[in-house]
């Protein structure tokens, strides 16, 4: 028969104790692609702030897969689901109050847009509105409530391509 996928915990699991690079990209990655194929609810012990963690890793492969994936599991339209309508969203919304609960995650993964690279500043960007058009009120507090993650946010404008701004 064709080999069974790797559930959502499975890969978690893989990721947080993997010990060698190429073993965490891969997890990220297949977890990437399990993101949007499926409507995840995560929790924040592992799931969520080990994603948050990711975002800002000195790998750039590793960083960006962890700002996309947490735009897939924070957007109410990934995946489009037919069968069960309404999955997603509760889905999307579920992570985006996971990750807003707890303080220190959103300023740690708009961290990540202060990089060169255009696919994390483009992700960040993505996950910042996702929050925002999700929980516009909570974005803004926890915004607000650090002062780092305004000027990170600020520093944005000034990107000239204007896909990032």
């Amino acid at each position: 028969g064709a080999p069974r996928k790797a559930s959502g915990k499975q890969l978690l699991e893989r990721l947080g104790s993997a010990t060698q690079l190429d073993d965490r990209r891969e997890a990220l990655d297949a977890f990437k692609e399990l993101s949007a194929s499926e409507p995840l609810r995560l929790i924040d012990k592992g799931g969520i702030g080990l994603l948050v963690s990711l975002a800002h890793d000195q790998d750039t492969q590793l960083a960006r897969d962890a700002l996309e994936t947490l735009v897939n599991l924070c957007d109410v339209g990934v995946p489009a689901d037919e069968d069960k309508p309404g999955s997603s969203r509760v889905a999307g919304e579920h992570n985006t109050a996971v990750l807003l609960s707890n303080p220190p995650h959103l300023p740690t993964a708009l961290a990540a847009v202060e990089e060169a690279d255009f696919y994390i500043r483009f992700h960040g960007v993505t996950l910042l509105q996702r929050l925002l058009a999700n929980a516009p009120d909570r974005t803004h507090a926890a915004l607000l409530g650090a002062p780092a993650a305004v000027g990170r946010v600020l520093s944005l404008l000034d990107d000239g391509r204007e896909v990032v701004r």
